[in-house]
């Protein structure tokens, strides 16, 4: 089987998108060239407006994330003063209320030191 026959290499330019001779003097001009020197400013230009963008959409996500968990932490806080447990007795259910909500909306942002004991707390520690 014969081989498939090239006349002459090709290098390929990525700021072009063209072919041009692989040899010295040819690429030398082309990379001299206006054309290729704008080219490449273009392409060097795209590269720091996408990342420029890729960091501007990253903020937005976490500003946007931020805001997410403030509507998380108020309709918990909202819960916490407007509902009732359905488990306490009625003379505690003020107390009681307050007690569990609290518990629930501190355990979901995990910080433990301000949950409250299992028995009945005055209306002070709140």
């Amino acid at each position: 089987m014969s081989e498939y026959w090239v006349s002459k290499k090709k290098y390929y330019c990525k700021y072009c998108e063209i072919y041009i001779t692989d040899d010295a003097p040819s690429r030398r001009q082309h990379e001299n060239g206006l054309r290729h020197q704008g080219n490449k400013e273009r392409f060097v230009r795209g590269l720091y407006k996408a990342s420029e963008k890729r960091k501007q959409d990253t903020e937005e996500e976490k500003r946007e994330m931020a805001r997410v968990e403030q509507v998380r932490a108020l309709s918990l806080l909202c819960l916490l003063y407007s509902s009732v447990y359905p488990g306490c007795s009625s003379s505690f259910r003020t107390r009681c209320r307050l007690r569990h909500r609290t518990r629930e909306f501190f355990s979901f942002f995990s910080t433990r030191r301000f949950l409250l004991s299992k028995t009945h707390r005055s209306a002070e520690t709140f």
